[in-house]
């Protein structure tokens, strides 16, 4: 995702230098700059549709799932079964939080990522680095703007974040980068009128940096590996329609609540929403150093204790022993004659 982020800033102001002598001739030049970087932004995402329509059925699938059935009805396994299995493993309270955890966490996280990357270029306005002397200048210094960000806080923050769900766990991850985004945000919106560009651009920068390498790490790892396979992407997508809701509220409200209560007064109220994100986490249990086995056994749920955040984590891979007598077979739930779910 952050190449990807680069890519689309490179292409934009690619775009923005081959049209330049139409956009200062003519504004309204500025649409074909627009539409091709829509419709380039469309190839990879088509790429990956197919890749995911002709993609096979994974390993804990026919491990947990596929294996509780005759291979014909595994085949046929459609929406009624799902729901079933939905139904039967979230009726408990313990799996139920867990969700409504994931899906809160990705709804609020989605209000703040995207508050602030759907309107960088009001925010780039507002803090003073997209002035220009004319139009193409204005957009020239945005798409500029863009890839500071993304160089500086974007992609570091992603391959910072990569080794740290293994080194921290899945939830001190979330959980103090969303403290330390909304000290930034509270930060950056007491400074707004009283600091100079570049230190505003700094403070812009390290919350992308520590927004990056957290939640937007985190929030879509953690539902991948806190439930178990029958019902796993069922819950993610869930937990991931919740963030987006999230992120169409913020895309149609950033502009109107910015005009009543001004930048510092959204960049507050972000700060208050990561904060109620961190809170949210306490809820998640944590699968750190787990295995697949583990998940299935709920071994995370029945660990999880919510302070346990503020501990220092031990080593990163626990080995399972050979002789470890408490290790048992997933359990399997009874779906009905000649079937089962593991979980």
């Amino acid at each position: 995702m952050g190449l990807g982020n680069i890519a689309a800033s490179i292409t934009l102001l690619v775009l923005l230098e081959a049209f330049q002598s139409g956009v200062e001739s003519d504004i309204h030049y500025v649409e074909w700059v627009w539409r091709l970087f829509l419709g380039l932004g469309m190839i990879p995402a088509a790429v990956t549709l197919y890749a995911r329509w002709t993609m096979a059925e994974t390993t804990p699938y026919e491990k947990y799932v596929s294996k509780n059935m005759e291979a014909e009805e595994a085949d046929k396994r459609g929406l009624k079964e799902q729901f079933q299995d939905f139904a039967i493993y979230f009726r408990e309270w313990k799996h139920a939080k867990a969700l409504f955890a994931t899906s809160a966490s990705w709804f609020l996280f989605d209000i703040a990522y995207y508050g602030i990357n759907l309107n960088q270029s009001v925010i780039l306005a507002k803090i003073g680095y997209a002035d220009g002397p004319t139009p193409w200048d204005t957009l020239r210094n945005t798409a500029v703007g863009y890839i500071i960000v993304q160089v500086a806080g974007y992609l570091p923050g992603y391959f910072i974040g990569i080794p740290l769900p293994d080194l921290l766990g899945r939830t001190r991850q979330q959980f103090y980068s969303c403290i330390i985004v909304a000290i930034l945000y509270a930060v950056w919106a007491g400074v707004t009128n009283n600091t100079s560009v570049g230190g505003l651009m700094t403070v812009f920068t390290l919350s992308q940096l520590f927004l990056n390498m957290g939640p937007n790490c985190t929030t879509w790892l953690i539902p991948v590996e806190v439930f178990p396979t029958c019902v796993r992407g069922t819950a993610h997508g869930i937990s991931a329609a919740a963030g987006k809701c999230g992120a169409i509220l913020t895309s149609f409200a950033f502009g109107t609540v910015t005009d009543r209560i001004g930048l510092p007064g959204v960049l507050g109220l972000f700060a208050g929403i990561m904060v109620l994100n961190a809170l949210v986490t306490f809820l998640i249990p944590e699968t750190r150093g787990m295995t697949i086995d583990d998940i299935e056994n709920e071994v995370h749920f029945a660990q999880h204790r919510a302070l346990d955040i503020f501990t220092w984590p031990g080593p990163w891979r626990r080995e399972r022993q050979e002789e470890d007598t408490d290790y048992e077979e997933p359990k399997t739930i009874d779906m009905g004659p000649e079937k089962g779910v593991s979980v």
